[in-house]
């Protein structure tokens, strides 16, 4: 099992409440659910997530699985998949 994969599935298991997420098509499914295109978020290059080593940008695909069973998703201004353990949702902006 890949180290993303094992970082993956113990985040997910402290962040959420409720069933244990274990398959990488489950936790896809739920960072897809939470996660939608255009959904505002900070991409840390780097982790651990904090600092002000962050690009912020907005989510514009759905995630997929690499082979070792990462889930990855696309963000704008980057190329490539971007490991979700680096993506923090930011709440949506309010409009006026």
């Amino acid at each position: 099992m890949g180290e993303g994969l094992k970082r993956a599935r113990a985040a997910a298991r402290a962040s959420r409440k409720g069933p244990k997420l274990t398959a990488p098509e489950d936790i896809a499914a739920h960072f897809g659910a939470q996660a939608p295109v255009g959904t505002p978020c900070r991409y840390y290059p780097v982790r651990p997530c904090r600092g002000d080593n962050f690009v912020e940008t907005r989510i514009r695909s759905a995630p997929w699985i690499l082979g070792d069973g990462c889930v990855v998703v696309a963000v704008e201004g980057l190329t490539g998949g971007k490991s979700i353990e680096h993506v923090v949702l930011l709440p949506p902006k309010a409009t006026t």
